[in-house]
């Protein structure tokens, strides 16, 4: 059998991908995909590489694959490497714990499956995360001590046969200039993703955050969120190309600096299913909550279907840009409109804060009758600096839905004060903002 440090891992996915399809018999998997001599391929990027069917794992669904991928993380966790994960179904039974064993930094590690159609790894964990991540160790220095680099690439985790305790598909902590990409996270109890600080280690939540970019890849039909960042100290993530879909209690939660969504899709969140809905209110982004301010947020691209209550609520935000996403109102498992609203501005209440945040050139489609709201302030005092301009209505009822584009900005003259400019193709000038407040103003 071909060293597998000499594959790329193109080739391994290309060739893995031709055992599923019964092209070639797995025994043919390495000469298949070896590197060819004067290829151009990149090389696999560490010299330990590691299949899981090597270890003992076997990949149909009824084995007990766990110590095998525990032996495989465990070998190549202090230096870095990579997993090779064939076409199959992996059962997990105990929480798989990726610990950096160090006391100083550490080369991150790829796990790579087949494509999320052929790769599948099904947690039957009972309690806790099915893949725990902890780039800091227990012990030790914390100032510069994370995982660096590495990712997963081309699984499906499925946590349909796990338990309903804290039941996360991935648990981060301290894994610097991560990548997720071309996985599906579906059927899990709590969250897909949980991005965790832990602040016993040290009070400056920078010191076991994370910073991961997640591409082409589904969150499913999760009894939490798509993405929990609940801890402020997990920065710049970078969303792209993925999907979010009947998250129950909302697709995101961000809590941290820097974060973008580009080119996402969002459907049923606060919605268990189809046919179940969950409880308690939920948007399908929830941007900042009462733990401090965060900043710069930047969502476009994006497509915002059905949700239960809200598109988008911004609690706690200095400095945003919303811009040439769509935003759709229907008629979805019920004859009313969902949601009601579309965005909401300082929704957690008097300590919520929305400040200097531009809207444009978005568009709203409404495709349902009944009452429904654009955007709305609601708590207009500690909102300022909002800019909303160039967005589109797209009516396809013919006038039926009751349409508020603006509610509660000129609560008590708080446009003027606290400056608000709104400018649509359809009314013109709203609001001017401070502005207005100037002697001998026009709106013209």
């Amino acid at each position: 059998m071909e060293n597998p440090s000499k594959m790329s891992r193109r080739k391994f996915l290309l060739g893995a991908s031709a055992v599923a399809s019964g092209l070639v018999p797995d025994s043919a998997l390495a000469s298949s995909v070896g590197n060819d001599a004067g290829s151009n391929e990149p090389p696999i990027r560490s010299s330990v590489v590691i299949r899981v069917k090597e270890l003992g794992a076997v990949g149909d669904g009824n084995a007990d694959d766990t110590a095998a991928f525990q032996a495989a993380i465990d070998k190549v966790a202090p230096t870095g490497g990579e997993i090779l994960v064939d076409p199959g179904s992996y059962k997990i039974t105990k929480t798989l714990r990726w610990i950096n064993p160090r006391n100083s930094r550490a080369s991150g590690i790829w796990i790579v499956g087949a494509g999320y159609v052929t790769t599948r790894i099904l947690s039957y964990v009972q309690e806790g995360p099915l893949l725990q991540v902890r780039g800091v160790p227990v012990n030790g220095p914390v100032s510069t001590t994370f995982y660096w680099g590495g990712g997963i690439e081309g699984i499906d985790f499925s946590g349909e046969k796990g338990g309903a305790k804290d039941h996360d598909a991935l648990d981060i902590l301290g894994w610097y200039y991560a990548r997720i990409r071309n996985c599906r996270i579906t059927k899990f109890s709590r969250h897909g993703i949980y991005g965790r600080v832990d602040l016993n280690i040290n009070s400056n939540p920078d010191f076991t955050s994370s910073i991961v970019t997640v591409e082409d890849s589904a969150f499913e039909y999760l009894g939490g969120k798509g993405y929990c960042g609940a801890f402020i100290g997990n920065p710049a993530w970078r969303w792209t190309r993925c999907g979010f879909s009947f998250c129950a209690q909302g697709a995101a939660l961000v809590t941290s600096a820097g974060h973008t969504f580009d080119t996402c899709s969002f459907q049923g969140s606060g919605y268990f299913n189809d046919k179940r809905v969950a409880p308690g209110e939920q948007a399908h982004l929830t941007i900042g909550q009462l733990r401090g301010s965060i900043a710069r947020i930047d969502v476009f691209n994006c497509e915002f279907d059905f949700a239960k209550s809200a598109h988008l609520y911004i609690n706690s935000l200095a400095v945003g840009h919303i811009h040439d996403n769509r935003f759709i109102f229907r008629s979805w498992g019920t004859e009313e409109t969902t949601p009601k609203e579309s965005i909401v501005l300082a929704n957690d209440g008097a300590e919520a804060a929305a400040k200097n945040i531009t809207f444009e050139r978005n568009v709203f489609r409404v495709g349902a009758t009944g009452d429904l709201t654009l955007f709305r302030w609601a708590n207009t005092a500690n909102v300022q600096d909002i800019t909303i301009i160039g967005n589109l209505v797209s009516d396809q009822t013919g006038g039926k839905a009751k349409i508020h584009k603006y509610i509660g900005y000129d609560r008590a003259d708080f446009n003027k004060r606290q400056n608000f400019i709104i400018q649509d193709g359809a009314e013109g000038w709203v609001s001017k903002g401070k502005w207005d407040a100037l002697p001998n103003s026009s709106k013209e």
